[in-house]
């Protein structure tokens, strides 16, 4: 069936941020609390909603609202970093395709993100952020308000397909009968991905081509 929404993740699909909100992180946690957190630790917390993995990483040594102050504070030091093939794909699929997001991040952070690298957020006609939602990745329960707005829309479930770049979010697409596409930019996720019998491109520009395969098949 021809799909009528893609929706998208946000973090490492659309733009690069893993990398960058380490530092913004391990930064916080030293200028503001003496704090030493390492790469290693972060990778455990990786994928959780901000909330979560905040307190994960700080623990107790203060309140969320005030380490989460602090972390906006500076994150303009950390500027994101954009995937060149980002905008031009965005601008060509929303032609023909209505684009969504389900994210891990919170609305803030995803607005910051996309004024750092030229993403215009009203391209999206629905964005799901970390405080949207009760359920997260990997729970398929995550897309539960993705389906009222797309029933609303008078949309089907099944002419959606879901796009992320992490094992977690095939699980969660999985989990809720949704269609997955990967975005495997490294030879690690190129391997779970196909370990999992996901279907993954490459980038995002060949996300294109993926699609009229589809509609040629």
């Amino acid at each position: 069936m021809p799909y009528k929404v893609i929706v998208f993740d946000f973090d490492d699909t659309l733009v690069q941020t893993r990398a960058i909100r380490y530092e913004a992180a391990i930064y916080t946690a030293k200028q503001f609390y003496d704090l030493e957190i390492t790469d290693s630790t972060i990778d455990k917390y990786w994928g959780l909603p901000f909330r979560d993995l905040i307190k994960a990483l700080f623990g107790d040594i203060d309140s969320f609202e005030n380490i989460a102050q602090h972390y906006k504070e500076i994150i303009h030091l950390f500027p994101l970093k954009k995937f060149d093939d980002a905008v031009a794909t965005l601008e060509r699929l929303s032609n023909k395709y209505i684009l969504t997001m389900v994210s891990s991040s919170t609305k803030e952070l995803i607005k910051r993100g996309f004024m750092d690298v030229g993403i215009s957020y009203d391209i999206f006609a629905y964005i799901q952020a970390s405080e949207d939602s009760d359920h997260h990745k990997p729970d398929g329960k995550v897309f539960d308000s993705l389906k009222n707005f797309l029933n609303k829309k008078g949309i089907k479930y099944s002419e959606a397909i879901y796009i992320g770049d992490s094992l977690d979010d095939y699980i969660a697409a999985k989990n809720a009968d949704i269609d997955f596409l990967g975005v495997a930019r490294f030879d690690k996720r190129e391997k779970e991905f196909e370990e999992n019998n996901a279907k993954y491109v490459k980038n995002l520009r060949e996300i294109t081509q993926y699609l009229k395969t589809l509609i040629n098949e």
